[in-house]
């Protein structure tokens, strides 16, 4: 069985009973799979007809919300929709679910077991699974409830067994999986797992290895290709359609990084290569090169193994040349502002290097000789530059912040209790007896039963509002104070460092949140803690 998750706790909530309202506020869920697509009786429209037709002949049902989890697994209950769903029961929106089967509910017998039997019970929450005969309101169940639970994680897992298999014979089969071609190849027509040259970018990786092979730097290459404005493979992917995500496309620029990774890749060589990861608990994990799924010749090789290996030879040898100067080089110090310092010009991050004749370290944007002559203007700022501003800036700021943090800290110590959360708090304890005398009134006929709705209804939803209330009042309280507890933190840090005149790598995390460097080696230093002022002033 599945590993059991962290779930909602069970806490006592305020939820209308059937026999008040006369109606329960219900929720309609549903869910479909990647697996589930090919299945027919499983569609969201499937699902939401049986689900509407269910409801239609049932008067005690008034639909309130559909929460729908579209390609989500079964077998765990990490989804947005069934998350928000949750919530919603915790806030007393909704008191009843209703699903097409309990598969849709979920495929993990431990985790729907807790659900089904303990958690919404608890929350005086109904369920129904309208094809599987299940209504908790007129059955508990009995022992084909968790049977039933069993058998939808048994047929998950079974699934999942089958896929892993299939896809692991592809890849010994020497079939291509992958959702798009590598750069240079796309997909055949007539097999989507067999790949052919792209006559758009094979000519392009064809020239990358002979260039390199015939002695040009890996640099000097990108510089050449970005000249050309030939598009990455991930700008390529994108103009064909493939990729639209920000963070899978880039800047546009051809890298030493991207060639590194391109002149390394055997797929070049007419091999494939799979199975160099795989999914283990959720997570995509590196699988180690021995154990990686290599088929020869699969497909129609862009490079011949002589310029291939000769390349990889040469790669090696000056990693070791690399290798053997690092060893007799002092041991570089601590990089304080990694990722923080930028070049104001082309918004680049600059890039640390030592200058071996005195050690003096130099921040430089490395633009122009990535992408060539144009791509920005020569910038650069030693080290001890910025170090020499940053610590002017905080002698300056140093009084204010002190100040401010004495203030709050008094703020703090002069109020013992938020007269708003107790005034809240005490409105809700009124009209959890109000909604209580309510019915007893109807009883009594000392109202109407359209009276007793109608009045049901307003402080129904006056008693959701306190709650929300009560809620954001805390939840700014408990904000405020820990913004407190940093700033004091950040506070004494600030004044052992101006009394020691020693930055640490967690101070300068914690205060500097960006350096912009310009053409004339000044540098503007923005400070983390000034939007922290206005946070907690």
């Amino acid at each position: 069985m599945a590993r059991k998750s962290r779930k909602q706790p069970v806490t006592e909530t305020v939820v209308s009973t059937p026999v008040e309202t006369g109606l329960y506020r219900t929720a309609a869920y549903l869910r479909l799979s990647s697996d589930d697509r090919r299945k027919q009786g499983d569609s969201l429209e499937t699902q939401r007809n049986i689900i509407e037709r269910y409801i239609a002949a049932s008067p005690d049902l008034q639909l309130v919300e559909c929460y729908t989890d579209n390609d989500k697994t079964g077998t765990n209950f990490n989804r947005p929709a069934f998350q928000q769903m949750m919530a919603d029961i915790e806030a007393g929106k909704i008191n009843c679910i209703i699903v097409k089967d309990l598969s849709r509910f979920g495929r993990n017998a431990i985790d729907a077991g807790y659900y089904l039997e303990r958690y919404l019970p608890a929350k005086g929450v109904r369920f129904i699974a309208v094809n599987d005969s299940h209504d908790s309101l007129t059955s508990d169940g009995g022992i084909m409830l968790p049977i039933k639970n069993i058998l939808a994680e048994s047929y998950a897992l079974d699934i999942g067994r089958k896929c892993k298999a299939v896809q692991h014979q592809k890849m010994l089969d020497g079939k291509f999986l992958g959702n798009y071609a590598p750069y240079g190849y796309q997909k055949c027509p007539e097999d989507c797992h067999h790949l052919i040259p792209n006559p758009d970018t094979a000519p392009v990786v064809q020239q990358i290895f002979s260039w390199i092979d015939g002695g040009m730097t890996y640099d000097e290459v990108a510089r050449q290709l970005n000249r050309q404005n030939t598009l990455t493979p991930s700008h390529y992917n994108q103009s064909k359609g493939l990729v639209n995500a920000p963070a899978d496309i880039g800047n546009g620029h051809w890298t030493r990084r991207s060639l590194v990774d391109l002149l390394a890749d055997p797929v070049y060589l007419g091999d494939m290569i799979q199975g160099k990861t795989v999914v283990i608990g959720g997570r995509r994990t590196s699988v180690p090169s021995d154990q990686w799924i290599i088929v020869r010749n699969t497909h129609e090789p862009l490079v011949s193994r002589d310029v291939y290996d000769n390349i990889q030879l040469k790669r090696e040898q000056r990693s070791e040349i690399y290798k053997n100067k690092a060893k007799k080089q002092t041991p570089y110090t601590e990089n304080f502002f990694r990722g923080k310092i930028v070049c104001v010009h082309c918004g680049a991050a600059m890039h640390r290097k030592r200058q071996n004749k005195d050690g003096t370290y130099w921040f430089r944007c490395e633009s122009q000789q990535k992408y060539g002559n144009g791509a920005c203007e020569v910038v650069s700022i030693r080290e001890q530059d910025i170090l020499n501003v940053l610590m002017v800036m905080l002698h300056q700021q140093n009084k204010l912040m002190t100040g401010h943090y004495q203030s709050l800290l008094h703020q703090h110590d002069t109020i013992s209790e938020d007269t708003a959360l107790v005034a809240t708090r005490k409105d809700i304890v009124q009209t959890k007896h109000i909604i209580q005398s309510l019915y007893e009134n109807l009883v009594s006929d000392i109202i109407t039963p359209e009276e007793y709705s109608q009045m049901k209804a307003d402080y129904t939803e006056k008693l959701s509002q306190l709650t929300e209330q009560a809620g954001n009042i805390q939840e700014a309280n408990q904000q405020r104070r820990q913004t407190v507890e940093h700033y004091q933190t950040l506070t004494d840090a600030v004044t052992k460092t101006l009394a020691d005149r020693k930055l640490t790598a967690l101070l300068v995390e914690h205060l500097v949140d960006r350096i912009e460097v310009h053409r004339d080696k000044t540098a503007t230093i923005q400070l983390r803690y000034r939007q922290q002022l206005k946070e907690v002033g």
